[in-house]
């Protein structure tokens, strides 16, 4: 009959068929080498299903790690994901003077008692990304240096432990549903993170990017050009000192390069 399209079984089967899922176990089996097997396991491990995101930037002072942020957010925001930046820099200048923790010795690795404020002000501004997730937000930008393995670490595991619950469903601290029930009435969800490295050694990208912190950044308001570059070059040292590129073993990333 004119109008309907004829009835061909193989592709009716086909339609019903189940297709196949490379990372589900229980699916068709594939006559895949076992090395080709065991690279696919592990890019199914760096690639898991979450309802939320965690974008955790990492790089030394100075390799446009907030500029990258923006740009992030802007267009994340632009194809309709909830995202917000959380800048661990800015809780520092909000909550303590920028006398004292501002300049270059602030970030002196070797001094404990600095060491473990700057620890204390990152943990804070990552549960405030966190409890932002909570209340509806799906992407998050964690926007600090995270320059070592062990606070990157820190990071994960916090992430792994915390079960957020969806915006509109009242907390188990507060006694909501699901509060103290598993499998209660409460919307958990769960948090990935990756890792996004900004690495910059090209000379000149390095001097235009220290001249525009040190001349829009309010941790060297008060110190002429030279004396903000000197300061910020100080930072830089002493985070190298510790710097250690993120590796494969730490799950997923991006590094970027010269930008």
């Amino acid at each position: 009959r004119r109008g309907l399209a004829p009835h061909h079984e193989p592709m009716a089967a086909a339609r019903s068929s189940r297709p196949v899922d490379y990372y589900d176990g229980k699916a068709v089996s594939l006559d895949i080498p076992e090395a080709i097997q065991r690279r696919l396991s592990v890019r199914s491990s760096l690639t898991p299903d979450s309802a939320k995101l965690i974008l955790v930037m990492v790089g030394l002072p100075g390799r446009g790690k907030s500029f990258i942020a923006h740009k992030l957010s802007r267009f994340l925001n632009w194809t309709g994901y909830q995202t917000d930046i959380f800048n661990a820099g800015q809780n520092r200048r909000a909550n303590h003077s920028p006398t004292n923790h501002s300049r270059a010795g602030f970030f002196d690795p070797s001094d404990a008692e600095r060491k473990a404020k700057r620890e204390s002000i990152a943990m804070s501004t990552f549960e405030e990304l966190l409890e932002w997730l909570a209340g509806g937000g799906e992407i998050g930008i964690f926007d600090a240096t995270n320059s070592n393995p062990q606070r990157r670490a820190l990071l994960v595991s916090r992430a792994a432990e915390w079960k957020g619950w969806r915006s509109g469903d009242a907390s188990p601290a507060a006694g909501g549903a699901g509060a103290g029930v598993a499998g209660g009435g409460g919307a958990r969800f769960g948090v990935s993170i990756v890792f996004i490295e900004s690495i910059c050694t090209d000379k000149s990208i390095l001097e235009a990017n220290m001249l525009s912190k040190v001349r829009a950044s309010p941790d060297f308001s008060g110190l002429s050009e030279e004396e903000a570059l000197s300061d910020l070059r100080q930072r830089v040292s002493h985070y190298e000192a510790s710097y250690v590129p993120v590796a494969d073993e730490e799950g997923a990333y991006i590094k970027l390069f010269d930008l």
